[in-house]
């Protein structure tokens, strides 16, 4: 690949592109699912692709091949010179990252681990995470969505200055569900797990926690309307930030869809939440050393003590708002450049997770419509949720078909207790202590 990559940029070079850049991404997959104690599905696929990012006179031109043989990626070339003739002179955006020097191992520690596991052992683990919840019985009627996968892929970025970054990943992901049917009612909740290896999928976790919420939820009524105090589990807590992310972005701010785009150095929250985004962060399953551009990725603070302190930049976007590019490009081969956080992490709070779960509050361990129900400009949310009523630390009440609503930049400007233990997302991707939001509007019965 890395004689792959130096021919396109040859030719991009050879036909009158001023600046070249060459992304390769190759990778595959394996997925199982089973069906009434069966194998159901069985899929193997693989990819490789390879793009090519170009200016030529000011004007960029972007262009992409499945096909690595020299006729395909001539063509692939000479199509991008020739359309970027017609592009919009771009002052901007450009291809300027060099070497910085950092060994990129391909074999990184941290996102490449060496595993053996047989395929009998994958067969055995959709079996039983399909067969586990079955052998319960009643009331467990089925395990209707369920899923073991494994991901491999090696991305590659190289340029005209002679930068060169490659990256081996890997992981392996589980999932189970649970569905349970008892005098005329149905729930059904589901759980996953991910992890570097085979081994450290918690597979049990995946069952226990679907049947335990699912049997949990299954006589769950509304709570009267009214003004609640509401803690999110992790997973959940982790939706709720994922509709917002855009405020973090320069280019959504430069696009003027970044309702934060001029609160830069301004309290946008409380000042016990600190953010940070946290590329190399051991624990996650998205760590990088360097940005889709090859930049340099480092630690980020996105919010500091209830301050916007960064949002996150890519070249062009650092160009424009003169200000220095913190490695946060995000393109694949057949896209075009943004910008993409890593792992988000929250700063540990100083309250402990008693005084979190203190009194009364509504715990939520299920969202419905999230993104729909979402407004990002002005903050506005409305949603449906499930999960229990928590009064002096005991559930009194399982709780199903509520809708939660509010204003997201207001509640986190009035944050409740925010615990000091840190708790990870099922997709090892968020890290955050426990947060209690103070006055949300459900509307029950």
């Amino acid at each position: 690949m890395k004689s792959t990559v130096q021919k396109v940029i040859d030719m991009a070079l050879s036909m009158g592109a001023n600046e070249c850049e060459v992304i390769i991404n190759k990778g595959s997959s394996l997925s199982l699912k089973a069906n009434e104690g069966k194998l159901e599905e069985h899929k193997v696929s693989g990819s490789q692709v390879v793009g090519v990012r170009l200016k030529n006179a000011g004007r960029l031109g972007t262009s992409y091949s499945e096909n690595f043989e020299d006729e395909s990626l001539r063509t692939m070339v000479k199509t991008v010179v020739e359309t970027s003739k017609y592009s919009k002179l771009n002052e901007f955006e450009s291809i300027s990252a060099k070497d910085d020097g950092s060994k990129a191992d391909a074999t990184n520690e941290f996102t490449w681990q060496e595993d053996h596991t047989s395929a009998a052992d994958k067969v055995s683990a959709i079996l039983k995470l399909e067969g586990d919840v079955l052998a319960k019985g009643s009331p467990f009627k089925s395990a209707p969505y369920n899923s073991f996968s494994e991901s491999e892929g090696e991305k590659i970025i190289a340029n005209h200055h002679g930068l060169y970054k490659a990256m081996k990943r890997r992981y392996f992901s589980a999932y189970t569900s649970a569905l349970v049917e008892q005098d005329g009612k149905q729930s059904m909740h589901y759980y996953g797990s991910s992890a570097l290896t085979f081994k450290g999928l918690d597979l049990e976790k995946c069952i226990n926690e679907s049947c335990d919420q699912a049997l949990g939820l299954l006589n769950g009524t509304p709570v009267k309307t009214g003004q609640y105090s509401v803690v999110f589990d992790t997973d959940n807590l982790a939706e709720l930030w994922g509709c917002f992310l855009r405020v973090f972005s320069a280019k959504a701010a430069i696009d003027k869809v970044n309702p934060w785009a001029k609160k830069l150095g301004s309290a946008v929250a409380s000042k016990s939440l600190t953010l940070i985004d946290e590329p190399r962060f051991k624990s996650g399953l998205s760590y990088q050393s360097f940005d889709d551009e090859g930049v340099k990725s480092e630690s980020l603070k996105l919010i500091d003590q209830g301050v916007l302190a960064n949002f996150l930049h890519n070249t062009a976007t650092a160009n424009e708002l003169k200000t220095s590019n913190n490695g946060r490009a995000g393109r694949g081969p057949r896209g075009s450049l943004g910008v993409s956080s890593t792992h988000l992490v929250f700063a540990p709070g100083t309250d402990s997770d008693s005084d979190v779960h203190q009194g009364k509050y509504l715990e939520i361990v299920s969202l419905q419509g999230l993104h729909s129900g979402v407004d990002v400009i002005s903050g506005d949310f409305s949603f449906g949720g499930s999960g229990y009523l928590i009064e002096n630390g005991t559930r009194s009440q399982a709780v199903r078909n509520i809708t939660i609503s509010g204003n997201f930049y207001e509640l986190i400007q009035n944050m409740g207790p925010i615990g000091k233990t840190i708790y990870t997302s099922s997709d090892c991707n968020f890290f955050a202590p426990a947060m209690r939001f103070e006055n949300i509007s459900v509307a029950g019965v």
